[in-house]
């Protein structure tokens, strides 16, 4: 049992972790919504993923100097599957948002707040207290607020939703893992393992579909280029400052912070692409601080996390 001083530390570094990843998620919004309308969303996928691989592949080795690159009790099974989840859930993502709309697809993939929650519940014993309850609703209310978001704007296709559900299921499955197996290893390995196998999954795509040639020539232009490497490098320390917290925080608190990200992105929007922002916005934008705070100070009283020593299992 750590002093609880460093345990206090660990938590604090956590937090700072995982709002430090939801403004670079949140940044990457308006940059992504420039990048689109160049080129289709399978190839800004591509685009974004290609310099997060090569940073990655230059960051990984030179960490690990003098070690093995992938440690002897690294859960191979497991960064295999979690890294052809999260390929599926950045297209099933599209997939919804192109068959239903963006208001539709930011309301329904957040139902992986309610699976955290029940994983936390059931599989880690988290218990959350009175405050941080009070704080999640304040959060989730405000981030809605701030999206402009209600139920009645939502836009229904079977198909749509199915893919967005999809990607709310995966979503909180991949967090799962992330607290069960990768507890035990450096948080550029699953880093590494997602930005690889999104690579190879996106490339079979448009080289199926003979888009590549394209998507390469794309990269001629200069601001699609420096568009691709801004939003590389910001999705590397996305997942990396995500993966670090979530080894140092409660699950349902990492992912309700998560929330903060589509905050910063109307902030982005509105300093990156001109558009105005509401007085509703700027209360949502208030209610999100004060939710966030009430989630960090609600620690203290929640439960600690059970994380059963399943490392060395395979899928």
């Amino acid at each position: 049992m750590q002093p609880d001083h460093l345990q206090r530390s660990r938590h604090l570094k956590g937090y700072a972790a995982i709002i430090a990843s939801a403004i670079c998620s949140g940044a990457m919004w308006p940059v992504q919504k420039d990048l689109m309308t160049r080129v289709s969303p399978l190839q800004a996928n591509w685009l974004m993923i290609v310099p997060a691989l090569i940073a990655i592949l230059i960051i990984y080795p030179s960490r690990r100097h003098g070690r093995r690159l992938i440690p002897e009790h690294a859960p191979i099974g497991w960064l295999t599957l979690f890294a052809l989840f999260a390929s599926v859930i950045f297209y099933t993502r599209n997939v919804g948002t192109h068959l239903t709309s963006a208001t539709t697809a930011a309301l329904v993939v957040r139902f992986e707040l309610a699976i955290v929650f029940v994983l936390s519940h059931v599989i880690l014993k988290s218990r959350v207290s009175l405050v941080g309850w009070l704080g999640t609703v304040v959060l989730l209310l405000g981030a809605l607020q701030a999206m402009g978001i209600s139920f009645g704007q939502i836009s229904f296709s079977h198909l749509g939703m199915a893919a967005l559900l999809t990607a709310a299921l995966l979503t909180a499955t991949n967090a799962i893992i992330i607290k069960l197996q990768f507890n035990r290893i450096p948080s550029d390995l699953p880093t590494a393992a997602s930005c690889i196998c999104q690579t190879i999954v996106f490339s079979a795509i448009l080289l199926a579909t003979g888009r590549m040639g394209e998507t390469i020539a794309a990269l001629a232009t200069p601001r699609i280029a420096i568009e691709a490497v801004a939003l590389g490098l910001m999705f590397l320390s996305a997942l990396l400052l995500y993966y670090y917290s979530m080894k140092r925080i409660p699950l349902w608190s990492c992912r309700i912070l998560s929330l903060i990200a589509p905050v910063v992105a109307i902030l982005g929007d509105h300093f990156w692409l001109g558009a105005e922002i509401s007085h509703s916005q700027l209360s949502g934008l208030t209610a999100v601080l004060v939710g966030a705070a009430l989630v960090i100070l609600s620690t203290r009283n929640g439960t600690p996390e059970h994380i059963p020593q399943m490392q060395r299992s395979r899928p």
